[in-house]
């Protein structure tokens, strides 16, 4: 009889997410939730003056999120923000180490604004593989 057995070979890739706004006006709000494994959240926001651009929320994101990290607000200070004028982009600082992400706009103008989340990053919690009767590794199977 096969024995399943965790041989933990797959390399920890570490957590990339993108967020985007689109459609800044004023007294819009941009929120950005980020929240581990564990449940620990915690809540950086941007809202609009009169005339905003994407570039200028992103920046306030971005300033926010370095603040929060820098502050040791967790899970903020487990994570990464970088920004290229269009969009945040939030990476791991442990390859391995899940984040949830829960991106929100607030605005009553038309065109509605937005803020989109994408996650870019694959994550590989384990690998287990099949050990035959014989001790022969077989193929994985998780």
């Amino acid at each position: 009889m096969a024995t399943k057995v965790f041989v933990g070979r797959e390399t920890a890739v570490a957590q990339v997410n993108t967020v985007t706004p689109a459609n800044p006006e004023e007294n819009d709000v941009f929120t950005i939730k980020i929240a581990d494994q564990h449940s620990n959240d915690a809540t950086i926001t941007f809202t609009c003056g009169v005339v905003e651009t994407v570039k200028v929320v992103v920046e306030g994101l971005q300033t926010a999120a370095v603040a929060a990290k820098a502050a040791g607000l967790h899970p903020w200070d487990v994570v990464t923000t970088t920004e290229d004028d269009a969009a945040v982009t939030i990476t791991a600082d442990v390859a391995g180490d899940p984040f949830f992400i829960t991106a929100t706009s607030t605005g009553d103008g038309a065109p509605a604004d937005t803020l989109t989340e994408h996650d870019t990053g694959a994550r590989v919690i384990s690998v287990i593989q099949v050990i035959g009767a014989n001790g022969a590794m077989g193929d994985a199977v998780g």
